[in-house]
Order: C-alpha cells, then sequence, then structure tokens
C-alpha cells in the first residue's frame, strides 16, 4: 500500500510572509494539512508540513511548494526527495564537539 502522507521541509532565513507563502501554494492544490511544525533560531526558519494527499496527485503540489522555496532562496524537501539548492550554495559537513 503507498503512503498518502507526504512531509514537506523547507529551510532558509525567516522573514515576514514566508510561512504564509508556503501555505498559499499548498491552498491551491487543496492540499489536507495533518501536521505542521515550525522553528526559528538566529534567524533561520525550518517548517515541516505533513499532508495527506489520499485520492490527489502529490507531485504537483510538491513542485509547486519547492518553487515558492525557489522564488524566496529556501532550501526544500518533499517526501524525501531533494529539490535542487539554490545556486552557489554548498554542503558543508557539521561536527559536534565532545563535552
Amino acid at each position: 500500500m503507498r503512503p498518502t502522507s507526504i512531509l514537506i521541509t523547507a529551510t532558509g532565513r525567516d522573514r515576514p510572509g514566508v510561512t504564509a507563502s508556503f501555505f498559499v501554494s499548498l491552498a491551491e492544490h487543496d492540499a489536507d494539512i495533518v501536521d505542521v511544525e515550525q522553528v526559528v533560531v538566529r534567524e533561520r526558519l525550518i517548517l515541516a508540513v505533513l499532508i495527506d494527499a489520499a485520492g490527489r496527485p502529490g507531485r504537483p503540489c510538491g513542485d509547486s511548494v519547492a518553487r515558492t522555496a525557489s522564488a524566496l532562496g529556501m532550501d526544500c524537501d518533499v517526501g524525501g526527495r531533494r529539490r535542487p539548492k539554490r545556486p552557489g550554495r554548498n554542503d558543508a559537513p557539521v561536527q559536534a564537539a565532545a563535552t
């Protein structure tokens, strides 16, 4: 059985209207929101939205959210499919210091 939920995560610089823009994009596809988590640390937003895609194709919705993220200069992951980062952005390894 195929899962019907899709997890969308977006990260990037927080500013007014960012979260609203994502929800406008989801509303255009009549997405059913199951859960939302939002964290801001040092002006960096981490937004996670779980939607139920039962009976509706998830790809158009995911593509729309990815376009929104790109327009806002944010990174986006839709259901495990990582969307390309904005140009000039490099992954850097994160190391934790032992205490």
